[in-house]
Order: C-alpha cells, then structure tokens, then sequence
C-alpha cells in the first residue's frame, strides 16, 4: 500500500512539472511574439510608411509655389493641384504643348512652370523644355552654330549639356530640371556643378 502511495505521489509530481513546464513555455514563446511583432511595427511598418512619399519642389507660373509631399505615383497634375494651378503669369499654351499632366513624379523632383514673358524672352523654347526629356530642335541648333558652338545652358539638350567636358548624365539632368538661370555662377550656387568644372566650362556656356 505504502509503495503505491509513493507511486501516486511521485505520478503527481511528474505531472505537475510537465504542466508547469508547458504552461512556461507557451507564455515565453508568446512574449517572444509579441516582442518579435514590436520589433516589426517599429523597425519595418512604419519604416514603410515612411518610404510610401514623395516631395516635389514646384516654382514659376504657379500660384502657390513650394515644396509638396505626394504619394508615389503621384502625376504632374497631382502637384500642379497642390500648388493651386497656373498663375495669370504663365504661359499656358505653352505649357499644355510641352507638360505631360499624366508623367508619373519621382522624389526630389523640380518642376518649374514658365511665365509668358519667360517664353518669349526665349528663356523656353517649343519641344526643349519638356518636364522629363529635352529634344534637340533645328532652333537650338541654329543658336548654338550662330554662339561659337557654345551650349546655351536655359535650353540645350540633354546629349547637348552631356557634350560638355565633365558633365555627364547625371549632371546634365540637374542642369535642366534646375532651370531657369540668370548668371552661370548659379551652377555652382544650386550646387550642381564644383567651382573648378564651372571654371572649365564657362568659356563654352551661354545663357541667351
């Protein structure tokens, strides 16, 4: 009798290690989760959140001109309507013939809105100054030829701008989404271009 006692009692104490040792686990492995799934709020959703936004800086002919936050896939209409449409000083002719409302933005983008007085001071020429891509034309040609082959830097061309001595793809994007410019030195003030490559470039620059 008193060893089946003994049994039952040590029976129990097995029992109730293993309950306790399962019930332990359980919890631990939860916390372990919950912890885990913090973790993933804090260091991945909301990083994601964060990532899910574009900024745009739009100037010129518009009303209200400014640096916007859009989401991405975001259209030139999109921050168009963020800076409240075409001022009564822009040249909107020209820009229905030359602006894409319906291009897709990117990050850090410049989108700059000509006035008319602009246009026709020839700061911004039919089929050159195109959010996006910058086509040669016969026009740029003819003024490059009649400027000593110098590259005219408020409408030339990409492959144009690329043609000058240290600037490359890159480069010649910044120049042209960073437009218009009133004096060479604004290369360098906007930081596009170093002091030295200013020096090197400025003899075959012009800003007609």
């Amino acid at each position: 009798m008193e060893f089946l006692f003994l049994f039952l009692a040590l029976t129990g104490v097995i029992i109730s290690f293993w309950f306790f040792i399962t019930v332990y686990k359980g919890e631990s492995e939860t916390k372990i989760n919950i912890i885990k799934d913090e973790k993933e709020i804090e260091n991945g959703d909301l990083r994601f959140e964060n990532d899910e936004r574009i900024f745009i800086d739009i100037s010129g002919a518009v009303n209200k001109p400014g640096l916007y936050e859009l989401s991405p896939q975001s259209r030139i209409k999109d921050a168009l309507e963020k800076a409240q449409g075409l001022s009564t000083s822009a040249d909107s002719d020209f820009f229905n013939r030359n602006y894409n409302l319906a291009r897709i933005l990117v990050d850090q983008e410049k989108i700059y809105v000509p006035s008319k007085q602009e246009v026709v001071n020839g700061v911004f020429i039919e089929g050159v100054y195109t959010i996006g891509q910058s086509n040669i034309s016969q026009k740029i040609a003819s003024e490059k030829t009649q400027g000593g082959d110098k590259v005219n830097i408020n409408n030339a061309s990409q492959k144009e701008l690329e043609s000058l001595p240290g600037i490359g793809p890159v480069t010649a994007r910044k120049i042209i989404e960073s437009r218009p410019y009133s004096s060479a030195e604004e290369l360098v003030e906007k930081k596009i271009v170093s002091q030295k490559m200013l020096d090197e470039i400025k003899s075959l620059i012009i800003l007609q």
